[in-house]
């Protein structure tokens, strides 16, 4: 079972048959039934109940339709997550002592002036953390 086959579970579903899902996944309705079919068979459930031309949600097909929206939700939580523009992870950065003192910014930590600009400044942005340590590199 991968994404896929759970994306064209949830649209046969929300679309109300195969070949309105087919339609919107720009599948032919063979491939839609023939994914549905092997995921049933990987299961080892019925996952819609077929009375003719009609599909109805199995039990099971409504328990699995569970796990599916979350699953496809947090994949797509995913993508965009590692597609933010947002910078993310640790910076280090080293200097001699006699530089740092001269060069680098006090540790906000100790400069209230310094947090409260900062606050101030970046009202709804992602927040920076800074710390200082001596210290060998690693």
């Amino acid at each position: 079972m991968d994404l896929a086959d759970l994306q064209i579970f949830r649209s046969v579903v929300h679309a109300g048959g195969v070949t309105r899902a087919a339609e919107q996944l720009h599948r032919v309705q063979s491939n839609v039934t023939t994914r549905v079919r092997q995921l049933e068979a990987e299961l080892g459930v019925d996952l819609f109940i077929r009375e003719g031309k009609r599909l109805h949600l199995s039990p099971a097909g409504h328990l699995l339709l569970g796990y599916a929206d979350r699953l496809l939700d947090l994949a797509q939580e995913a993508r965009e997550a590692l597609h933010d523009d947002m910078p993310r992870g640790l910076l280090r950065l080293g200097a001699m002592e006699s530089t740092a003192s001269v060069r680098l910014p006090v540790p906000q930590a100790l400069d209230r002036t310094a947090q409260w600009r900062d606050r101030r400044r970046n009202r709804g942005r992602a927040a920076c953390r800074c710390a200082f340590r001596e210290g060998a590199a690693l």
